[in-house]
């Protein structure tokens, strides 16, 4: 476990069930305080407080008293344009804030490669869920890097997260080009996922970047 000697106040924004209630799990066990809005807080098992509240109905006052708000919502498939208001909200809410926004973002906005002339969903993904999300959050991150009045980081995952896979503490981070391992394979475990968005919360080693981590 990573120690720190500052105990952030932290809003987490997911499902129950998914992948908010890992970052949750990992958050509270360094100490800090953690309040989950949700879509079902009767299913939720992580052990923080949650709260029944949709992102879009989140106010200003809901989120004053957080130092780190964390955007894991999760979206069924065939909604994936949700995430563009829901992240659109969210700038609107935090603007001129001092409260950090760190998102969970989608590994197709990353360039395929180093050379960095291709954009993965663009590349590698096919037709579908997974292609619709891409491009979805492709425009999402252009709505970060064009606003200057929220202190925001992306953080986009590999192509696999395990969730099954075990917390080791340890992860590659890159910046905007798509990590893979020697087999060619570009995965992490979501405990592990969970680990890397808690140090962001930690160090905020990445203000208005988009970055990227892997085992």
């Amino acid at each position: 476990m990573h120690e720190t000697s500052v105990t952030s106040t932290i809003g987490i924004i997911g499902v129950a069930g998914g992948l908010a209630e890992h970052i949750a799990t990992e958050a509270a066990a360094r100490g800090h305080e953690v309040t989950a809005f949700v879509d079902d807080p009767e299913r939720w098992s992580a052990p923080v407080t949650a709260v029944r509240r949709a992102p879009r109905d989140l106010t200003r006052p809901d989120l004053a008293e957080f130092d780190v708000l964390i955007n894991a919502y999760q979206v069924p498939a065939g909604r994936e344009r949700d995430h563009l208001s829901v992240n659109r909200h969210l700038l609107l809410l935090l603007a001129r804030s001092p409260i950090r926004l760190i998102t969970v973002g989608d590994p197709g906005p990353l360039f395929a490669d180093a050379s960095r002339t291709s954009i993965h969903w663009q590349q590698s993904v096919a037709r579908g869920p997974r292609r619709k999300a891409g491009r979805t959050m492709e425009r999402v991150f252009f709505l970060y890097k064009i606003n200057r009045d929220v202190l925001w980081t992306y953080l986009a995952p590999p192509i696999e997260l395990v969730g099954d896979g075990e917390r080791t503490g340890h992860y590659r981070a890159g910046g905007d080009v798509l990590l893979t391992d020697e087999q060619g394979r570009s995965r992490i475990s979501k405990a592990d996922y969970a680990v890397a968005m808690v140090d962001e919360v930690e160090a905020g080693a990445h203000p208005r970047r988009m970055f990227t981590v892997a085992a």
